[in-house]
């Protein structure tokens, strides 16, 4: 793939099995159901791990598939739920690998935080749940999918940030331990980083908010950091991490198995901040990105996670109604993000590690209205490729110079139903070969779907 055009692809839709991806014949809008694939990673040697939800609309339990054949075969299983006398809705929304069949997913559970932590490379989980109070929870939080539906608009200081049904979030994550196709958001470099201690934090019953993981990101060693939203409280009242509607970032200095919040001041994460997706640049440097009131949000950290602050936008590069959902760099520091502006998908890349941006001009046979781009990943230095949603079928776009120019993707539209299909997530996985995971059907009853192509 250096430097190669990646616009000649084959490309086809893995079977739908009913009780893998929860499709059936003939499915209604009254279908109670929700089955969905949010985030892939892929572990080496053909194994490739995706993470979702699946069951009852309003108590759905996370998920997770795995294929040990690059994508052609696979088994789901259901991750138990532990919230005693009141389950609610649980769903892992991202992942990362850390290397040797260690997997971090995050999420939420029962409208708080949540995280989970496999060392067999998916077959078995241990959660590290973060404290909650089920009497309390706030509805789920909504995804990045909302967006494509229409029902998560910008907020104004009354509104509240998260109320519409969960769906879809992207994000990729690749394998870190291959270094062909490996994606920023996994540590660019082999050597472990200093990092500052983190105080160990209670196992138990802690006071904490309510709130959401989007997006995980592992730095070095055994660091991770993941980031999300608290949902505005019912009162309006000042939570723990801050007022209602801030984003929200984690910090794991144990493989994921325990989990401190940043308490970041009101003017870094203000109300109805909303953090998508994050990427790990190089030594300490970490870029989020998300939606700030009206506009796109970037947000910065040179500590590794422990600290943030928000990077000031242009408002004509970043313009009202624009939202920034997938992000990732490469080993320049040259950082490209994803999402949409005024009702068209939309691009922006910088060259100084974050610090400022511009958004690239597209044609308009590339990049229209009604188009909007949910995740990203780097393939090497140059190539680049975005996935997200045209109209009601799933879409893919590529750039051979580092994101400065972009050509949409050739795909066969038989693979597709016109059912409101999404392609969420897109994970390289070796061999020139890639996995796009996501969902097809109704919003408020989707079933999972998984697309596989390869170079030719």
């Amino acid at each position: 793939m250096n430097g190669s055009s990646l616009t000649d692809f084959t490309w086809k839709r893995v079977p739908d099995h009913q009780k893998v991806f929860g499709r059936k014949k003939g499915f209604s809008l009254l279908r109670k159901k929700s089955t969905e694939m949010f985030d892939a990673t892929s572990l080496g040697e053909n194994n490739v791990l995706v993470v979702g939800h699946a069951g009852p609309r309003n108590k759905t339990k996370a998920a997770v598939w795995i294929s040990h054949d690059n994508g052609e075969n696979w088994q789901r299983q259901e991750i138990p739920q532990t919230t005693g006398k009141s389950p609610g809705s649980q769903t892992m929304r991202a992942v990362t690998s850390l290397g040797e069949n260690h997997v971090v997913a995050v999420g939420q559970n029962t409208g708080f935080p949540a995280a989970w932590v496999s060392t067999d490379g998916g077959d078995s989980w241990t959660h590290a749940l973060f404290d909650k109070n089920p009497a309390t929870a706030l509805p789920p939080a909504p995804s990045r999918h909302a967006l494509s539906s229409g029902t998560l608009r910008p907020t104004t200081r009354n509104q509240q940030v998260a109320r519409p049904t969960p769906h879809p979030l992207p994000k990729t994550f690749q394998n870190p331990q291959s270094s062909q196709t490996q994606d920023n958001k996994t540590s660019a470099q082999s050597t472990q980083l200093a990092q500052p201690p983190l105080p160990k934090p209670q196992e138990t019953q802690r006071e904490t908010t309510q709130g959401i993981l989007q997006a995980v990101v592992h730095v070095a060693g055994q660091r991770v950091v993941a980031v999300g939203h608290v949902p505005i409280s019912k009162d309006g009242k000042k939570n723990t991490v801050g007022k209602g509607g801030n984003g929200q970032i984690w910090v794991s200095a144990n493989g994921g198995k325990n989990w401190r919040p940043i308490l970041e001041k009101d003017t870094v994460f203000s109300q109805s901040a909303v953090l998508w997706d994050i990427t790990h640049v190089g030594g300490c440097r970490m870029v989020a990105v998300g939606q700030h009131w009206h506009h796109g949000g970037v947000w910065v950290s040179d500590t590794c996670g422990d600290s943030w602050k928000p990077v000031p936008l242009d408002k004509k590069t970043f313009s009202v109604e624009s939202t920034l959902l997938g992000v990732t760099c490469d080993t320049s520091g040259r950082v490209i993000t994803v999402g949409s502006a005024d009702r068209h998908a939309a691009i922006w890349v910088s060259d100084d590690r974050g610090d400022s941006w511009n958004r690239i001009k597209t044609n308009h046979n590339v990049i229209r209205s009604h188009q909007i781009l949910f995740s990203v990943t780097m393939f090497d230095d140059c190539q680049v490729i975005a996935v997200g949603q045209d109209r009601n079928n799933g879409a893919a776009w590529t750039s051979s110079n580092r994101g400065s120019s972009w050509k949409r993707l050739k795909i066969q539209q038989s693979i597709f139903s016109g059912e409101h299909e999404s392609m969420l997530s897109v994970t390289p996985l070796g061999n020139q070969q890639i996995l796009t995971v996501g969902s097809d059907g109704p919003y408020a009853a989707p079933f999972a779907a998984v697309w596989t192509g390869v170079r030719t």
